[in-house]
């Protein structure tokens, strides 16, 4: 007899636990009050109300964005500056048969994001981008080309040379990118 008392009070509870509130099947015919928090939220409520109450007692409102705020310290600065020293051998690594200088990896960097982003850009796109000349561009576009990294198509409408990456391109990026964010994640914030 207790075993199936027992056994009913268990399922009406599991019943009432997984039925939802009237407000919930119907917010316009319920009255919303704000002293009521949802419960089937993400647990950061507790936390917010907690720090709304501390607020209210001392009657100081925070500042949003220290809040966010963290102080760096310098290893993790030297850290980091060890990264992005070796950043150039890294696509060099990657991408040995291209010349060694920054032109070069700027105009580089341009291609790879314009790959990531599923665009081919022109030659003005890339200049602008890269911050190089329109010369310097077509000369270093001329090596990535023969490289057998990109296309060079002149749209017929307009005359412009549009930029197509080739998948080659885009599988030693995506190499060279996972590289250097492993080299990032590698840093111990701690």
């Amino acid at each position: 007899m207790i075993g199936r008392f027992a056994t009913l009070v268990l399922m009406l509870g599991a019943i009432t636990s997984v039925t939802p509130s009237p407000a919930a099947v119907n917010p316009r015919l319920e009255k919303a009050s704000f002293a009521e928090d949802d419960l089937s939220g993400s647990g950061r409520e507790l936390h917010q109300l907690r720090q709304k109450r501390a607020n209210r007692i001392s009657g100081q409102v925070p500042n949003r964005r220290a809040l966010r705020l963290r102080i760096r310290v310098d290893s993790e600065r030297a850290a980091l500056a060890g990264v992005l020293q070796r950043v150039p051998a890294t696509m060099i690594e990657h991408f040995p048969e291209l010349p060694r200088n920054g032109q070069c990896g700027a105009l580089l960097f341009s291609l790879v994001r314009a790959s990531f982003e599923g665009r081919s850009p022109s030659t003005a796109e890339l200049s602008a981008e890269s911050g190089l000349a329109p010369e310097i561009v077509h000369r270093t576009l001329g090596q990535f080309a023969a490289a057998g990294l990109i296309d060079i198509k002149a749209a017929p409408s307009t005359g412009q040379r549009r930029i197509l990456p080739k998948s080659a391109l885009r599988d030693r990026a995506a190499a060279f990118v996972d590289r250097v964010w492993t080299m990032v994640d590698s840093i111990d914030l701690a």
